[in-house]
């Protein structure tokens, strides 16, 4: 049988992707869980669409939808034009999954009704997107980093000690305003349903962060800020702003995490920005617990 412990398993060379990273900051107990354990539910068989292939053929829609959209004069409105080529695209992305058969759609007729659904959500949200650009334009489109070789963010953990942390991920989109070294940068994380609030970053979110660091550290460039934005509601939200307080203690949190994992802390409580144990979380008959902070955070100590 093998054996190992939280030290080696989470030690020095361990590849952090920042969504885990963000997973132990909202409940350490759920990364536990799913992360260390891998005891992960039976699911049972899904009569409908999953929450997941939805967000992934939204992703496909947007990328190739905003790749087609770079002309010299960008719309300001969802105008016709615009709405034209987004119902081409749509359809071929919804021919191809259909195709390869690789994703569980759900049965015929409820596809049916959620790519109904689904091109609307999207419309609704372009409709919404688009006159926000501004001098702003996508650029990138779920950029990977540290795929082949890990690549390594350098900073200092909530006690002021030196950290160094190998990372990996995908950002979905990033955004360019301005050209050569004038040029500034944001990035956005795109999320089916809910988005973390403002406030998250006090006690939580550190995935923008991170994401902002190893694109600024592997382009050279300015990256300004970032933040998830919402298909469904049509908002964004989680903003970090390069430098500021929020930004400075996320990234010491992320910093700090590995510590706390190889120290064996994890505390079935959810962080104060979730609001709630979260219902896809284990129930009480696994956790026997599901407190929330109401004030301050894990990481206060």
């Amino acid at each position: 049988m093998e054996t190992w412990s939280l030290v080696e398993r989470f030690g020095p060379e361990r590849v952090w992707s920042a969504s885990q990273l963000e997973s132990y900051a909202e409940c350490p107990f759920i990364y536990l869980v799913q992360r260390v354990l891998y005891l992960d539910e039976l699911a049972e068989a899904e009569e409908e669409t999953t929450a997941l292939t939805f967000g992934s053929v939204a992703h496909a829609i947007l990328e190739r939808f905003y790749s087609e959209l770079r002309i010299e004069a960008y719309p300001d409105a969802f105008d016709r034009s615009a709405v034209a080529l987004f119902e081409k695209i749509a359809a071929e992305v919804f021919v191809e999954r259909e195709q390869e058969g690789m994703e569980w759609l759900g049965l015929p007729a409820l596809w049916s009704v959620t790519k109904r659904e689904l091109s609307h959500r999207l419309a609704e949200y372009l409709a919404w997107e688009i006159p926000t650009f501004g001098d702003w334009r996508p650029h990138l489109f779920e950029y990977e980093f540290g795929g082949e070789e890990p690549m390594e963010v350098e900073g200092v953990n909530l006690s002021g000690q030196p950290q160094r942390l190998r990372v990996r991920g995908f950002i979905d989109r990033v955004d360019v305003r301005g050209e050569g070294e004038g040029a500034a940068y944001r990035i956005f994380d795109y999320k089916s349903g809910k988005v973390p609030r403002r406030t998250h970053y006090e006690h939580a979110v550190v995935q923008i962060p991170v994401y902002m660091t190893a694109l600024a550290k592997i382009l050279g460039v300015n990256v300004e800020s970032g933040g998830y934005r919402s298909i469904k509601d049509r908002r964004e939200a989680g903003q970090a702003t390069w430098g500021d307080t929020n930004f400075d203690r996320a990234l010491r949190i992320a910093f700090s995490i590995p510590a706390r994992i190889r120290a064996g802390k994890f505390e079935a409580k959810a962080a104060k920005s979730c609001g709630k144990w979260s219902d896809y979380w284990p129930g009480l008959d696994v956790a026997r617990v599901q407190a929330v902070y109401r004030e301050g955070c894990r990481f206060d100590e």
